[in-house]
């Protein structure tokens, strides 16, 4: 259905869909709330971010991603307006590789396609799925439509040979899967981020690109969008490297802030600064 059916139809379903979801899983719905609460408290405009538009994302990716699957990668790949092109062109011409820094937003796998039909390529670090039938469906997927995959957890001189190739490493920062990460301020609250990448960049002498994909509705029309924005190297020594922390959280943060329901992150990530 998801492939052969027209798109909006699809895209009504997967909101349906999760909706469903939220409201038959209410402890993760709970964790949703409390994220969205603190982010709606840090955007500081009074607005609030309904609970079940996290989950209608969510949604629509897994939808997306079965068009992509399905041999319909050009009709997404279409839909995506790209802002800030700019950014991504002087990273190409000033050479080395590129560090594509973004959040649980909106759909990687659209970018990995998007990256792919313009020759790029495109390396996302992901985290293996528990069950290693569902992670080669979703990888042999991914390969189809241009989009390699580094599992999370592999040999990090794979990124640092794609990286000193030309190549780009597609990272989402704002969750922390192995243990190791710095804690952090987020959204009044603390949390854990990654620092892997930044180690990676100091040693390749890769760009940091920041960016997002964002799905949003302008003048009455459905748009999907890829934003880039300026990118920046690491410096060296650890002063660098802590600088480039503060500064990858303060886009992350300012990300989730812009827009909270677009940010798909269901576990309980941000601790203590309980909302008022």
């Amino acid at each position: 259905m998801a492939v052969a059916a027209p798109r909006g139809a699809v895209r009504w379903a997967a909101r349906r869909i999760g909706d469903w979801y939220a409201w038959t899983h209410p402890g993760v719905r709970r964790t949703v709330a409390r994220h969205l609460a603190l982010a709606d408290r840090a955007r500081g405009d009074g607005r609030r971010t309904p609970v079940q538009r996290p989950f209608r994302e969510f949604s629509e990716t897994v939808a997306d991603f079965l068009r992509l699957a399905g041999g319909r990668g050009d009709e997404i790949v279409a839909e995506i307006e790209v802002v800030g092109l700019e950014h991504l062109q002087r990273c190409q011409l000033e050479g080395s590789g590129i560090v594509f820094l973004s959040a649980h937003m909106g759909n990687w796998e659209a970018v990995g396609a998007w990256g792919a039909s313009r020759g790029l390529r495109v390396l996302g670090v992901a985290r293996p799925h528990p069950s290693p039938r569902v992670d080669e469906f979703f990888n042999a997927a991914r390969r189809r439509f241009g989009l390699a995959v580094f599992p999370l957890g592999g040999d990090p001189r794979l990124l640092a040979d794609h990286l000193q190739g030309g190549g780009v490493v597609a990272i989402v920062g704002d969750r922390d899967f192995t243990g190791r990460g710095a804690d952090v301020a987020f959204l009044g609250a603390r949390t854990k981020l990654p620092q892997g990448w930044i180690r990676l960049a100091q040693q390749t002498g890769a760009w940091i690109l920041p960016g997002r994909h964002r799905r949003l509705v302008e003048d009455g029309r459905r748009v999907s969008r890829l934003e880039f924005r300026e990118p920046w190297r690491v410096a060296p020594g650890e002063a660098g490297a802590a600088e480039a922390f503060a500064r990858g959280a303060a886009f992350l943060e300012e990300l989730v802030r812009e827009d909270p329901g677009a940010w798909t992150v269901f576990d309980p990530v941000l601790l203590g600064g309980a909302p008022r």
